[in-house]
């Protein structure tokens, strides 16, 4: 082969690559900008998002109403032990509430307990009352279990009877009615629903306050109360607002 045909041959594969060249760099991917958004897709499994549960206790009424042991604690009056005149008893309570928010409630409530006598003093009785109100938070709402705690103030008064001798004088002093306030109220449970209007479960209170009057000459003393028991709910609002879920099928 001579030298003027490999020339030739160079020129005709030179001319072909330049004619490829453009092409080329037309088929290849414009490089993306590092500053363009990128929108990533979701995870697998990631889900749907989805609105807050419906709010099912603003502006409903739920009723209350329990029985329990209810045992007086702390001082009468000076020198004097509750526990020295009367021993826990039989309780009963109610509540009322209101739902200001969908974990939050007001609720007056009362309760009404019955005494019997200690072991100084076997002939003694008593009894309380108390009334007061409160602020109910719900740790969740729209389930079958409804776990709260409570907390209040209120109005107590209590009445101790003592046995009295043949010339009317008290064998033991401490007896006689005495009012006081309850500057704390704590209190515990939880609700299970077996249906959407009707709960029942246990609760656990504790109460302290002072008698401010008292039957007899004394400094204010320091009283509490602990009474645990089983209460029964009714939300007959709440069965309005539970709907039922409609459930679409989909195919894969």
């Amino acid at each position: 082969m001579t030298r003027s045909s490999l020339s030739r041959i160079g020129g005709a594969l030179l001319a072909a690559a330049l004619a490829c060249a453009p092409r080329a760099a037309l088929g290849q991917e414009r490089p993306q900008d590092a500053d363009e958004d990128v929108e990533v897709p979701p995870e697998p499994g990631a889900g749907t998002p989805r609105p807050p549960a419906p709010d099912w206790r603003s502006g409903t009424f739920l009723l209350s109403a329990g029985a329990g042991y209810l045992a007086p604690l702390g001082s009468v009056a000076t020198g004097i032990e509750a526990g020295e005149r009367v021993s826990g008893g039989l309780s009963v309570n109610g509540a009322l509430g209101f739902g200001l928010s969908r974990h939050t409630s007001f609720q007056i409530q009362g309760t009404y307990g019955w005494f019997s006598g200690a072991e100084a003093c076997p002939r003694c009785t008593g009894n309380s009352l108390s009334v007061g109100l409160g602020l109910t938070y719900h740790l969740v709402q729209g389930i079958a279990f409804d776990p709260w705690g409570s907390v209040g103030v209120g109005y107590r008064t209590m009445n101790i009877a003592v046995p009295m001798t043949a010339g009317g004088v008290e064998v033991l002093s401490g007896g006689g009615r005495y009012h006081g306030i309850d500057f704390a109220r704590v209190a515990f449970g939880g609700d299970f629903y077996p249906h959407p209007v009707f709960g029942i479960g246990p609760y656990v209170e504790g109460a302290f306050g002072s008698y401010r009057i008292r039957p007899v000459a004394s400094e204010p003393s320091i009283y509490a109360f602990v009474q645990v028991g089983l209460r029964i709910v009714l939300d007959p609002l709440r069965g309005g607002r539970v709907t039922p879920q409609r459930v679409t099928a989909r195919a894969y």
